[in-house]
């Protein structure tokens, strides 16, 4: 058998123009096989699809991690600054340097009967 880089040279042209041309399939008869080649060619897609979209959540988890993180800091200093105010004359002085007329009343409450 003679070693022939022309019968070489023509064979990778007829499968680059099969491949270009759409008919590698019909040449290498795999045209009973097609519905499993779509079907696994449609799974590699969803495969891949699936991953963008977990990739995509587990983004939005770490960002709302740093969201919850920066809120509980901000609810304790809301709640450190609530628990400053327990005591009345604080909230009077506040009131004052407001510019509040709102004051302890002087005498008890009362309710109106009907």
């Amino acid at each position: 058998m003679k070693f022939s880089w022309k019968k070489i040279w023509k064979t990778i042209h007829n499968i680059v123009v099969a491949i270009l041309m759409g008919k590698l399939l019909m040449r290498l008869r795999a045209n009973r096989c097609f519905p499993i080649i779509l079907y696994a060619f449609v799974l590699m897609w969803l495969t891949i699809l699936l991953r963008i979209g977990v990739e995509k959540t587990m983004r939005d988890v770490e960002y709302n991690k740093n969201v919850i993180e920066e809120l509980k800091i901000e609810h304790t200093n809301m709640t450190l600054e609530l628990a400053s105010f327990n005591r009345i004359s604080k909230i009077e002085q506040l009131l004052e340097m407001k510019g509040s007329t709102v004051a302890m009343p002087d005498k008890p409450a009362y309710t109106i009967e009907k």
